[in-house]
């Protein structure tokens, strides 16, 4: 009994000793924000979700083209045009969000202990990425504040709520993010698309510098320009926009697809080539695309669109209206009208015979 008394005493003085280094221990399923920063690996992992945030219009309820005058979608309930703010997915109000993470990875960056080439390439892609936030805002909202710090709450509120900046500035300011990412992003990252390099930034660059300068150009300026460019800066945009165009095809990294259809010889199907465009993995057409791997990452768009008497619910979620079919001609030129009059189909492709196969 007193061997007994005595073994249990040592074990307990034994645990005492150990007990502080047990409560120290860091737990083994959470990595700490200091450890992100002194590996490239983890600083690839923590770009991820930063990537996935970049809004292209597709995933989300209703899609972008119902807000527009391109298509209807029969279940989304009242229409955006008569309620327009209460569509958060598809206006993306969680985007500070996303700019408060961007903004917090360049400045933890900066603390790295990665190699400075890797630190440079980084900053450059997160730029890319905070771009392409501030751009998806600006095609919704027209100015919107521009903040490049971390924000933090101190019982500072005032301080915090930032005014809108100009249309125009925001503009300015993509221009400024995408050009300095050209500079220090890759110039190939393999067959790895899904990741910004120099070429992605410039096709981005492009795409924004066109709005901007169609905005200047037939826009018109208003409530002290939160919305609208001066006319006067359309042509500065619009060269931008063609730069980027240029260094694109003049890189030799991109060609329109053209497998299946040859548009000089008007030799193949075109209706065909169109499509394999978006099933073709990794062809020369493609300059950046989101990445998606069933089943931990997938998405909806083909079962929302497919349609509605091939699913059993939704579907036809993107129906383009009269409008915007009849904005295609035909193929031999003729104005793209309907000829609906008096005729009795056989199927429905029939009504579109003939017609621009996009």
């Amino acid at each position: 009994m007193k061997n007994s008394l005595i073994t249990g005493f040592l074990i307990i003085i034994l645990q005492a000793a150990c007990i502080k280094d047990t409560l120290n221990r860091k737990p083994l399923n959470l990595v700490s924000d200091k450890d992100v920063w002194i590996s490239e690996q983890m600083v690839d992992i923590y770009l991820v979700p930063l990537y996935d945030a970049v809004s292209l219009g597709f995933l989300t309820h209703p899609y972008l083209a119902n807000i527009t005058d391109e298509s209807s979608y029969h279940s989304a309930g009242e229409m955006p045009t008569s309620n327009f703010g209460n569509y958060t997915l598809a206006l993306n109000t969680t985007a500070y969000s996303w700019i408060r993470k961007a903004n917090y990875f360049l400045e933890k960056i900066n603390t790295s202990s990665i190699p400075e080439a890797s630190i440079k390439s980084y900053i450059a892609e997160c730029r890319f990425i905070r771009a392409f936030y501030y751009f998806d805002l600006v095609k919704k909202y027209g100015g919107m504040p521009i903040i490049k710090e971390v924000q933090t709450f101190d019982n500072n509120l005032e301080e915090l709520q930032v005014p809108r900046n100009k249309e125009e500035e925001v503009y300015d300011f993509i221009l400024e993010e995408l050009n300095a990412a050209i500079a220090d992003l890759p110039d190939s990252r393999g067959t790895d698309n899904y990741r910004a390099t120099k070429m992605t930034a410039q096709a981005l660059k492009s795409r924004a510098m066109l709005y901007a300068g169609s905005i200047a150009k037939y826009g018109t300026v208003q409530m002290n320009g939160l919305v609208g460019i001066p006319a006067a800066k359309a042509n500065t945009y619009f060269a931008e926009s063609m730069n980027a165009s240029k260094a694109i095809m003049e890189s030799n990294k991109f060609k329109l697809y053209d497998k299946l259809y040859n548009p000089v010889a008007h030799s193949g199907d075109p209706a065909k080539n169109y499509q394999e465009i978006f099933l073709d993995k990794n062809n020369e057409e493609i300059i950046f695309k989101k990445a998606y791997s069933a089943p931990d990452k997938g998405h909806d768009w083909d079962h929302k669109n497919v349609p509605q008497g091939f699913t059993t619910d939704y579907g036809s979620a993107i129906t383009p209206t009269l409008e915007m079919v009849e904005s295609y001609e035909y193929i031999d030129g003729n104005p793209g009208t309907l000829n609906v009059d008096g005729l009795e189909f056989n199927s429905p492709d029939d009504l579109f015979k003939n017609k621009d196969p996009r």
